[in-house]
């Protein structure tokens, strides 16, 4: 399969640089040019040969560009593509995202993209606590999955491509309808990040409020630390993600209150071995992930 002459990364955070630097050692791109609000994390790019080149605009990023990569806050995503759209744009030419809700980004592609040019959302469920092209490797997908949502109409050719791209990164496609990503992604991520963020909250409020405050964070153990790990996530990502997921998020949240409630009758009522099942039915489906 050959490889992409000319790719255009716009936003050069942690998911966008691996991305980067795992389509340059896996010789799936020839060239690679960034593009950012920021110049800082640009020219930390460039200094990490993350990318080749950084253009001084986006007009001037995608000229004759056969690849372009959305990798900036999902909520940032639609202004760039209406941005794009006036462009004049090599006919052909791949524009993805890394995204992590992909309903809006593929309508506004829809909506907004010329005929002449590919769509294909994408979301790699891969990531880290960390954040920045300063934590970006070309490791972060290996054995992952990575989602594609293509349209039903999406150029067969180019497609293949892609795909062909993301398995040489070490990724493992799964093609997925749009709406069923954000459904599922949202129960086995968004929400986690939220309950996560919400735990730490809740025990920091406890250790300004206590007289023994330094106690929490001196006792957290592996368990607190194994489950709050990822509210250390960047903010602004994680509040573009909730909001574009907001429906689906607030159907989850509700049904949580419900379960939270359902337990804490359980406490009152002295009820063991229903506490018993509740562990055992979790910790039954868990085992059953690995």
């Amino acid at each position: 399969m050959p490889m992409f002459e000319k790719a255009v990364l716009i936003g050069c955070g942690l998911i966008g640089g691996s991305l980067a630097l795992a389509l340059k050692q896996s010789h799936c791109v020839k060239h690679l040019t960034a593009v950012e609000l920021n110049p800082q994390s640009c020219q930390l790019a460039l200094s990490r040969a993350v990318v080749d080149h950084v253009a001084d605009s986006l007009q001037d990023a995608v000229q004759d560009a056969d690849l372009i990569v959305l990798a900036t806050p999902v909520r940032e995503m639609a202004a760039t593509l209406e941005v794009l759209a006036e462009l004049p744009l090599r006919p052909g030419c791949l524009i993805t995202d890394v995204g992590s809700t992909k309903r809006e980004i593929c309508a506004e592609a829809r909506r907004l993209l010329p005929a002449s040019v590919v769509f294909i959302g994408g979301h790699p469920m891969a990531g880290s606590e960390r954040s920045g092209v300063e934590a970006a490797t070309s490791r972060l997908f290996q054995g992952s999955v990575y989602v594609l949502t293509p349209f039903a109409d999406s150029d067969p050719d180019v497609f293949a491509k892609w795909k062909w791209a993301v398995e040489r990164i070490g990724a493992q496609v799964m093609v997925l309808d749009p709406n069923l990503h954000d459904e599922v992604v949202a129960a086995i991520s968004h929400v986690p990040h939220i309950i996560a963020a919400q735990l730490v909250e809740q025990v920091a409020k406890l250790s300004l409020e206590s007289e023994s405050g330094a106690l929490y964070a001196r006792l957290a153990a592996g368990g607190f630390r194994d489950v709050t790990r990822i509210a250390s996530g960047n903010p602004l990502i994680w509040r573009d993600i909730v909001l574009s997921n907001r429906d689906v998020i607030r159907d989850l949240l509700q049904g949580w209150q419900q379960s939270i409630h359902h337990f804490l009758g359980m406490l009152e009522q002295e009820a063991g071995p229903e506490i018993e099942n509740f562990f055992s039915k979790a910790a039954e489906f868990r085992d059953g992930m690995k």
